[in-house]
């Protein structure tokens, strides 16, 4: 008989497990299965007749029920806990308040406690009880089935014992994996733990960790990782929502056994949203370790080099109090610009070719696709897709989610116990990976008291052998931290990093995140320097050529990003010589010389030149994706004012380019004050360069972003006129990322000038008493405001409803069903109460809701209006925007009824095309202006999706590199 580690299911799972095996033993078809909650003493019931043991056959009404013990005891005290809890069930059994129908004929209690065999004792001691009740409950028959029992049955039924493997393996699975899978899923298995050993050591190390430290040495994942915190985007605007620990969370979701056929709770996959440098890769990484060192322990087999990362990573845990995960899943994490440059080449490659392929490359064995799917069958995973927002191209970008939806295809046909994080920044990001499947959170940025914790941790790793230097660097930090100049520089893990590398060699610390960046380089630069070799050398007498070199790589990668198939941010190793060379051909060196340096200068660079670190064999890059943004905006921002402002106008609404752009308005805001003005102008312009953009108020994102960002602080004049520019957000209809744009207000008017807070109040205000869409947009903004503190979170709090009471019946209805995220919900087919797609009878009748958006856009006499308007290249222009909106469907909801819309799809390079031709964008404007109030959830899709067709334009045509 096998030993199962019942313990480690937990009430739920054990719940859940004792189901299946009952169904397993009397046929899924024949049982009734009661889901979390109060079950009315019941798991499960049947009227079939069954043999409930060799020879012993029940018939009648059978009850089942689970009992649990977390921490089973010695024999008598396992078989007094049991007995005390059937004796309870037997009262409500009988109870006339409890009121129980009807009663059973049969029943079987399951638990994981062991119970003695000896006569009189343990199982014996508790069946007894059902005697003391045999006159007031007569039952034609009962049964106990303790550990032993269970046991015997996960041995006769390994479909069920394989659905729970994860769960039931305790200490190292190598080892186990026989006792719980059959047949090729073994041999699998083994090749897939090795695999896990070696990306333990690939994985360990934290980027940036090893650039300009004082000993040179890398820092371990497991000794600076720290758990961060986010708010879920599910009752983003409730304002009793609290922060959540992202690794706690996340690993105590990944517990549960989450196959479709057994599970039940809401969806389990996540996507983690953060800004540049706030730690969702980390979290990834980090997260992936945890679950690695999870799957072994028998260190023995793994090797010395992973079994040293295994014993930091458990005191790390240790230290830090984070759970240790219970179901042993196999983690993956599938870099996305990586994956992205396959499917430029190739858009069908599949996820688990991918992966497969992935996998086969670092070891000796070939895994395929389909013993992947195999092992996806047999075995939970996690799988981290990082960096979704380095997936510029859109066509790549739309194959990538067509490719992944295909994956959670070939899960759900498997049964497969799986959870997925996904990961991206917040600027273009149009909730690609639907909110009916993923939970939204949303990286926090970090308190002071956060960042001083963080720092703490980094000094003990870097300078614990220097009690001296640790102290003043500690003491250098906490200065800064309680100055709001300086602590508003330390709300991401990479700003503290940053922040207090360079406290480690000056008293004081910039107070803009360009100039922060940017000191960071010039630190570097002068440890390199300080070392005795000959790239120390070359970098002392050819400073400016390796500063322009790192402009040059970084604006060349950016702009390679746009490409389908240049995601992954590396450039080959002789382009990096090609443009040494041509900078040294520009400064006059003689041809000889400027070869032999350019040669130099790339071959220093495939191990690390300052910032550029070899990313793969022939190829380099930044180990961070800010350094490579900061070294585009300097390029972006040297040479004439006008050329640099064109420049920026080039690249001012593009998601892809919004972090450079920022790093660009701070350098200038150090460098060259003059142009502040004018990146207030250039916002002006950009807001009333078509009726489309007046509509839309794209510039009101990028005013929100400068403004977070403290560009040209202190200025109270900039400020307010940043923040007269953002609110026209709350003039727009709620589109994705408003909840953010929320957030910057109101730290703004907590941290701002004393003048910032009434305006914001005012203008909300204003847009409450407006039509729809402006009052949906202040009423959820209002909502969100109410959880934090201060005069904005006073005023949510006095003028909104918690169910948006408000707004009527109707009107709450759409906002719960085109806006709120679904996630929370049980995955419960056929839920009442939810609103009807589309379908014939959407537009029958009094129902006045299109049955797709299309339907909004044209008029009784669509044909005359287009020819009277349009040429015939408008014409199809215009045509392809209604057959895309065609492809949105509209739910009808509420008594009016009115529409809501939930995860469109579409193409942007289609729309993108179309939008191009002015008269087409403008008449599109002129429509969305026409719609119905009511209709605001339309509109806010429709300016959703162009806002993000405009945000991912291609910007890198118009810069050169």
């Amino acid at each position: 008989m096998g030993d199962y580690r019942l313990t480690q299911l937990g009430t739920s799972e054990f719940e859940h497990m004792s189901q299946s095996l009952l169904a397993a033993l009397i046929g899924a078809s024949n049982v009734k299965v009661y889901g979390v909650g109060r079950d009315g003493g019941r798991e499960l019931t049947t009227d079939a007749v069954f043999e409930i043991e060799e020879g012993l056959q029940w018939s009648g009404y059978t009850v089942a029920q689970a009992k649990f013990r977390a921490r089973p005891g010695s024999a008598d005290a396992n078989a007094t806990w049991l007995r005390s809890q059937i004796r309870a069930e037997l009262q409500d059994w009988i109870s006339p308040i409890a009121n129980r129908h009807p009663k059973p004929d049969n029943l079987l209690f399951i638990s994981n406690v062991p119970l003695s065999a000896v006569p009189g004792h343990g199982l014996d001691a508790v069946e007894d009880v059902f005697g003391d009740f045999a006159d007031r409950l007569p039952l034609k028959a009962y049964a106990v089935w303790h550990y032993d029992h269970v046991c015997r049955l996960l041995d006769s039924y390994p479909g069920v014992r394989a659905a729970y493997a994860g769960l039931l393996t305790s200490g190292d699975v190598l080892t186990e994996l026989r006792q719980v899978l059959l047949g090729e899923v073994i041999n699998i298995g083994e090749v897939l733990h090795r695999h896990a050993a070696k990306e333990l050591v690939a994985e360990q190390w934290v980027r940036l960790g090893e650039s300009g430290s004082r000993a040179h040495e890398k820092l371990q994942i497991g000794q600076v990782g720290v758990d961060l915190q986010a708010l879920a985007a599910v009752g983003d605007t409730d304002p009793a929502s609290r922060p959540i620990q992202v690794l706690e969370h996340m690993i105590i979701a990944g517990n549960g056994v989450l196959r479709p056929s057994i599970y039940e709770g809401p969806e389990p996959h996540r996507v983690l949203v953060g800004g540049p440098g706030q730690g969702k890769t980390t979290v990834g990484q980090l997260l992936c370790q945890i679950y690695r060192a999870n799957l072994v322990s028998d260190l023995d087999s793994i090797g010395p080099q992973a079994a040293g990362v295994v014993t930091t990573l458990r005191q790390h845990l240790a230290a830090s109090g984070l759970p240790i995960p219970i179901n042993k899943r196999w983690p993956l994490r599938l870099d996305l610009s990586g994956y992205a440059d396959v499917l430029g080449g190739n858009p069908a490659t599949s996820v688990l070719r991918h992966l497969a392929s992935q996998i086969s490359d670092r070891g000796a064995d070939t895994i395929t696709a389909g013993q992947l799917k195999t092992w996806l069958s047999s075995w939970p995973w996690l799988l981290v897709l990082d960096g979704f927002d380095e997936v510029v191209a859109p066509q790549v970008r739309e194959a990538m989610i067509d490719r992944i939806a295909d994956f959670f295809i070939d899960a759900a046909s498997v049964d497969a116990d799986l959870m997925v994080i996904a990961t991206t920044r917040p600027q273009g990001y149009s909730a690609e990976f639907s909110p009916d499947q993923y939970q939204h959170l949303h990286l926090m940025p970090l308190t002071s008291g956060q960042a001083e914790a963080f720092a703490r941790k980094l000094a003990d790793v870097r300078l614990g052998d220097d009690p001296d230097a640790h102290a003043n660097v500690l003491a250098r930090i906490g200065e800064a931290a309680r100055d709001p100049l300086t602590a508003r520089l330390m709300v991401t893990p990479l700003q503290v990093t940053i922040m207090s590398l360079l406290l480690e060699g000056r008293a004081r610390v910039p107070q803009d995140r360009y100039t922060l960046f940017a000191d960071y380089y010039r630190t570097i630069y002068g440890r390199e320097v300080a070392k005795n070799t000959a790239t120390a050398r070359l970098l002392e007498r050819h400073r400016r050529t390796v500063d322009q070199l790192h402009e040059k790589v970084g604006l060349r990668l950016q702009i390679q990003a746009e490409s389908s198939g240049k995601a992954d941010a590396a450039l080959p190793n002789r382009e990096v010589q090609t443009l040494a060379r041509q900078i040294l051909d520009k400064e006059d060196h003689p041809v000889e010389e400027a070869q032999r340096l350019a040669e130099q200068i790339a071959a220093a660079a495939t191990t690390r030149l300052v910032l550029l670190v070899a990313k793969h064999a022939d190829d380099v890059g930044f180990d961070v994706r800010s350094l490579q943004e900061l070294m585009a905006a300097r390029a972006l921002t040297t040479g004439p004012d006008g050329g640099i402002m064109e420049r920026l106008r080039a690249i001012a609404l593009s998601a892809h380019w919004r972090n450079t752009f920022l790093l660009a308005a701070g350098r200038l805001a150090t460098d060259r004050r003059h142009l502040v003005d004018a990146i207030l102008v250039l916002l002006e312009d950009l807001d009333t360069s078509s009726y489309l953009t007046m509509y839309l108020h794209p510039a009101a994102g990028l005013a929100l972003d400068l403004l977070d960002d403290k560009f040209a602080a202190p200025s109270p004049r900039v400020e307010m006129k940043l923040v007269r520019k953002a609110v026209e957000v709350l003039q727009s209809p709620p589109i994705v990322g408003f909840l953010d744009a929320s957030d910057i207000l109101q730290r703004a008017a907590l941290t701002g000038s004393a003048l910032l807070g009434p305006f914001i109040a005012d203008v909300a205000k204003t847009s409450l008493a407006a039509d729809p869409p402006q009052r949906i947009t202040a009423a959820i903004m209002m909502r969100r405001w109410a959880r934090g503190t201060g005069a904005l979170a006073a005023l949510g709090r006095q003028r909104t409803a918690g169910d948006f009471a408000e707004f009527g019946s109707d009107q709450a209805a759409v906002i719960r069903a085109h806006y709120l995220t679904r996630s929370v919900a049980p995955r419960v087919k056929g839920m009442p109460g939810q609103p009807r797609r589309g379908g014939a009878a959407a537009n029958t009748g009094a129902n006045r809701c299109h049955q797709t958006v299309a339907g909004y856009f044209r008029t009784g006499s669509e044909d005359v209006a287009v020819s009277a308007i349009f040429d015939l290249e408008d014409g199809r222009a215009w045509d392809d925007i209604l057959q895309t909106f065609d492809g949105i469907a509209v739910t009808s909801v509420g008594s009016k009824p009115m529409p809501a819309i939930k995860q469109p799809r579409y193409h942007r390079a289609t729309l993108a095309r179309a939008l191009n031709r002015p008269a087409v964008a403008n008449h599109l404007a002129q429509r969305l202006l026409a719609l119905d109030p009511d209709d605001w959830a339309v509109a806010s899709t429709v300016a959703d999706i162009i806002k993000n067709v405009l945000q991912s334009r291609p910007a890198g045509g118009a810069l050169g590199s």
